[in-house]
């Protein structure tokens, strides 16, 4: 039998040492990138809306990024852009705003955090991609100082209304940012962008001036477009893989059709197969003394025998009535059985789960109980004296219900078995000792 087991475990041991081939998340790849980028700035969006000048005049704008990518589809972006937004009347002399002639805002920051979604790529069924696809919703703020010039040759600031303090004063707002674009892989690290944000400014000012609807009378927000492009670099080890080429399902087509998953496969369903049979082992009981053989130390002992926790018979002599300073033999025998019963009903520390080696006193003393119906015990639990006074009365009232409800589970009636809860009190042993404690963490049974 042992040796049956020695080989189990061998085998077993040597199975636990495979591991699968399958994605473990995005600490095996690449996820941080940076990247600069420049383009156009302009005070209108492709999908139109009101704007307060004739004649739209692009200005350069640039920034920089941070991307964390959180899977092989989201990652979170920061963005910080500058450059100039400019517009004029010059087709419309006096424009919607009379005498109004041209504005040229500067953006001194638009900072903004997105999340970023990759929506697709060239060839969605290739294992590696070059061309991705992707859409991103933010939102931040945005510091800006627009000036407005007058067809007389003055201008107005937002610091001074004569123009001639030439210090500025920024307005910050909230920005609401959409936007599309692509990205090309170059080699592994280094990828180029090709995006179009449209930025959403909760105020009616970033060009200086306010609109109104004739019909409603209400002001309309301004809004701003940044077309770009831009190189991007990943960050991280040369070993790992750079998550933005990963395509999961083209990864976990080909790990399907892997082989070598296959056996993976096969040797889970032996290994569960070993650990099947070695529980069945450890809870086989051939003589059926209630100790499983795994831990019987004295197999094929005679039925009904009485045996302690090792699976041993215990030898007693129980028909001797001599009396001995006014005490039975048979009644030392009875005291002698429940000190070995008690004797095994320890508990660990702050536990009130039974241990393995109550089990067979526990099924004697159930035996006994079911034999003779009018028998009642009283099962009191005691405990060390670690914790506070009320935590080990708690504690040593369900130590006891464990016995009483293993009792139960054996068919033992419950008007047979009643429990009390000492706590602390009533040591046997010394509770400055670990030794004294471990003795006081007992159940006794009356």
């Amino acid at each position: 039998m042992y040796s049956a087991q020695a080989q189990n475990k061998s085998a077993l041991d040597s199975l636990f040492k495979l591991h699968a081939r399958l994605f473990n998340g995005t600490k095996q790849y690449r996820t941080w990138s940076v990247g600069v980028n420049a383009g156009v700035l302009a005070p209108v969006l492709v999908i139109g809306g009101v704007n307060n000048f004739s004649n739209v005049n692009p200005q350069l704008g640039y920034g920089i990024s941070v991307r964390k990518q959180l899977g092989s589809v989201l990652g979170l972006q920061a963005d910080v852009i500058r450059g100039y937004i400019s517009g004029s009347n010059q087709d419309k002399p006096g424009g919607s705003e009379g005498n109004i002639e041209a504005f040229t805002t500067e953006l001194g920051y638009s900072a903004s955090l997105s999340a970023v979604f990759k929506v697709g790529s060239v060839n969605y069924f290739s294992h590696k991609n070059a061309v991705n696809f992707f859409v991103s919703l933010g939102s931040g703020f945005a510091g800006y100082a627009p000036k407005v010039f007058w067809n007389n040759g003055t201008y107005t600031d937002t610091k001074n209304m004569n123009g001639k303090n030439k210090d500025k004063t920024y307005i910050h707002e909230i920005v609401t940012i959409a936007g599309v674009g692509v990205k090309f892989k170059v080699n592994d690290r280094l990828a180029i962008n090709a995006a179009y944000n449209a930025n959403f400014v909760d105020n009616d000012f970033l060009d200086g001036t306010h609109s109104y609807d004739v019909n409603k009378y209400n002001t309309h927000k301004d809004k701003f477009s940044y077309g770009y492009a831009g190189l991007e670099y990943t960050l991280g080890k040369k070993s790992k893989q750079n998550i933005d080429w990963l395509n999961p399902l083209a990864e976990l087509y080909e790990e399907l059709l892997d082989p070598t998953m296959h056996q993976e496969f096969n040797d889970m369903k032996a290994r569960n197969v070993i650990i099947e049979r070695i529980v069945m082992s450890i809870e086989k009981d051939s003589d059926a003394d209630g100790v499983a053989d795994y831990f019987d130390k004295c197999p094929n002992t005679p039925t009904g025998t009485a045996v302690d926790g090792s699976g041993c018979p215990i030898k007693l002599v129980k028909n001797d009535t001599t009396i001995v300073n006014n005490i039975s033999l048979a009644d030392k025998v009875n005291q002698l059985e429940k000190a070995l019963i008690d004797d095994n009903i320890r508990f660990d520390f702050d536990s009130e789960v039974l241990r393995l080696s109550s089990y067979p006193y526990l099924n004697a003393l159930a035996k006994d109980l079911k034999a003779n119906p009018a028998k009642v015990i009283t099962v009191k639990g005691y405990a060390s004296s670690e914790g506070s006074p009320s935590h080990n009365i708690r504690i040593a009232i369900n130590r006891a219900k464990a016995v009483k409800t293993y009792l139960l589970s054996l068919g033992v009636l419950d008007s047979q078995v009643k429990i009390k809860g000492y706590g602390e009190t009533k040591s046997v042993s010394n509770n400055s000792t670990e030794e004294g404690r471990m003795m006081n963490r007992r159940v006794v049974i009356e």
